[in-house]
Formats: structure tokens, C-alpha cells, sequence
């Protein structure tokens, strides 16, 4: 699969992010499970900015886990990765987030603190229902 390939399989958005329309993973992160499966992100910066370093992360600058615009994606090591994160202020443990990252507000009643990580637990549902088969589609009208 080329980047071509790639970008056919996305929706540009106002952002310019290219958004993966194809499967993704529980975190928002777009994903090929064909005979080669690769992360999208991943891939797209492979094919046109080359090699990623062994252990090294593809990061966004948009933070927006779908897109693979290659202009909004740069290699860094894990350090690299939660600086960021922090500089942007993302970290639930920074406790700037009001919500998750599908709108849940984040308070006692929906999420579980564990080791000074934070669980959505509407999420985990949505996670649990679609790992079981049960549902292949939920819209949520309004926050829970």
C-alpha cells in the first residue's frame, strides 16, 4: 500500500488533518488489519518521511489520533512523547482535562483512579460492547 493508497481512505478535515475513515483502535488511532497490518500513522510517515527509529513513537502535532497528514507527524522517543503531552497540558494527571476524549466529563461517578491514571468507565463499555461483537455502532446524543 502506497501513501496514495493511504489517503484515499481518508476525509480531510477543517483542521487539515487527513482523518482515517477505515478501522481503528480502541484509542482513536487508525489502523490496516489486512495480510500486512500496519498503524496508519505509522505507515504514512514511513512512506514519506522514512524510517522510524526501533522504539521510537510517531507523534502527532495536531493530536488528533486519526490523522495521518504527514505534515502534522514527527518521531520522538517516549520522553519526547509525555512532554508534549504536558507542554499541551493533555495529561489526565495534570488534572486540566474536564473530559475524555469522546466528551465524558471526567468526575468521581464516570472514572476509576488507579495509580494516579484515570479510567472512563462509559468508555470501557463502548470498549467491552465492541470487543464482545454485541454492537458494531453507537452514537451517543449527548454525553453520559
Amino acid at each position: 500500500m502506497n501513501a496514495q493508497d493511504l489517503v484515499d481512505r481518508c476525509t480531510l478535515a477543517p483542521s487539515g488533518c487527513w482523518e482515517w475513515q477505515g478501522s481503528r483502535l480502541w484509542n482513536g488511532y487508525g489502523r490496516f488489519s489486512g495480510r500486512n497490518g500496519f498503524i496508519a500513522h505509522r505507515r504514512m510517515y514511513e512512506l514519506t518521511k522514512g524510517e522510524i527509529p526501533e522504539g521510537w513513537f510517531v507523534c502527532h502535532t495536531c493530536d488528533n489520533p486519526p490523522c495521518i497528514n504527514p505534515d502534522h507527524l514527527f518521531v520522538g522517543t517516549a520522553l519526547h512523547n509525555n512532554r508534549d503531552t504536558n507542554r499541551k497540558g493533555r495529561h489526565p494527571k495534570n488534572g486540566t482535562e474536564s473530559h475524555c476524549h469522546r466528551g465524558h466529563e471526567r468526575a468521581i461517578s464516570t472514572h476509576v483512579f488507579q495509580c494516579g491514571a484515570s479510567t472512563c468507565w462509559p468508555c470501557d463499555i463502548i470498549r467491552w460492547f465492541r470487543r464482545e461483537g454485541t454492537i458494531d455502532f453507537i452514537i451517543e446524543a449527548e454525553p453520559i
